[in-house]
């Protein structure tokens, strides 16, 4: 009889590990469902990724920083600030991924803040938009939804920020 009952308690114990196991399953893909593209970029830093860009195709380069809507390419001598929503597809992206909360505060900057930072630093960009198009110079000023760049032949062109894909300097 007693047996019997350990094989019981046995079949009990299997039954509610298996009923554990299932919740917890159902609580990661839940939980995961939250994670966003931009998390897993900042879990990416210093690994070598490529991104297909809406307009801009295939961009290759190593994760140096990601902020809050956009992600810092190192190609070498040039780099490229990618915004994230012009982002199709990443390949080589860490499995992990960084939540806000644990992000540091230049991470939590925004796409505009750092357009701002290449225009005190007065390099030559290339901008390119969301039809393919792009515009050389350098950006004089960024606005809350537009920069300015000056062309080499003295024009000023406004670039809506939503039209950017990526500054490549």
């Amino acid at each position: 009889m007693l047996q019997v009952l350990d094989d019981l308690e046995l079949q009990a114990e299997g039954l509610h590990l298996a009923d554990r196991d299932a919740t917890v399953a159902e609580l990661s893909v839940s939980t995961y469902a939250e994670v966003d593209l931009v998390s897993r970029l900042h879990a990416s830093v210093g690994l070598a990724v490529r991104l297909v860009v809406q307009g801009a195709g295939a961009v290759d380069g190593v994760v140096t920083r990601a902020g809050r809507d956009w992600v810092l390419l190192d190609h070498g001598r040039t780099e490229s600030i990618v915004r994230t929503a012009a982002v199709l597809r990443v390949r080589g992206a860490s499995d992990r991924a960084v939540p806000e909360t644990a992000r540091n505060v230049t991470a939590k900057l925004g796409y505009g803040s750092v357009l701002r930072q290449v225009a005190a630093e007065g390099d030559a960009v290339a901008a390119t938009l969301v039809d393919g198009s792009s515009v050389r110079g350098w950006i004089r000023r960024v606005g809350a939804d537009f920069l300015e760049v000056a062309t080499d032949d003295g024009a000023v062109e406004l670039v809506g920020l939503d039209a950017l894909v990526l500054v490549h300097r």
